[in-house]
């Protein structure tokens, strides 16, 4: 058996069904012209429901609902105290400021690294071959 601090809360299972329900309105078009990004997010268990807090209000309360031009977020994958995150933004400076401005918490704890797709092949992948 797991211990208690291992497991997701009710509050923290409250809070994730909420972002999906309501908080991802993006789909993300991983495309040729557009930089492409992983975010590795970690934090602390004592952390994780201010940072599920924070994730609501970042896809739900920013302008409009949306997120700034030209950032879209395509993928993320959850881990126990963290999330890899894949994105489309025009820079990795265009990121850390839309991290700052509606997520300064998870932002603490995050890094954004540039990649390039390349299964399936890109147009982009293949010519700079």
């Amino acid at each position: 058996m797991l211990p208690l601090e291992n497991c997701l809360s009710a509050e923290v299972l409250t809070w994730t069904t909420r972002l999906f329900k309501h908080g991802i309105r993006q789909l993300c078009w991983m495309g040729e012209n557009m930089p492409l990004f992983v975010g590795v997010h970690k934090w602390k268990f004592e952390e994780q429901i201010a940072i599920i807090k924070e994730s609501v209000a970042f896809f739900t309360d920013a302008p409009d609902g949306e997120l700034p031009e030209g950032v879209q977020l395509c993928a993320a994958y959850s881990l126990t105290q963290g999330v890899y995150s894949v994105w489309n933004a025009p820079s990795k400076d265009a990121l850390e400021r839309t991290f700052g401005k509606y997520a300064p918490t998870t932002m603490k704890g995050t890094v954004f690294v540039p990649v390039m797709q390349t299964f399936l092949p890109t147009m982009g992948y293949t010519t700079s071959l």
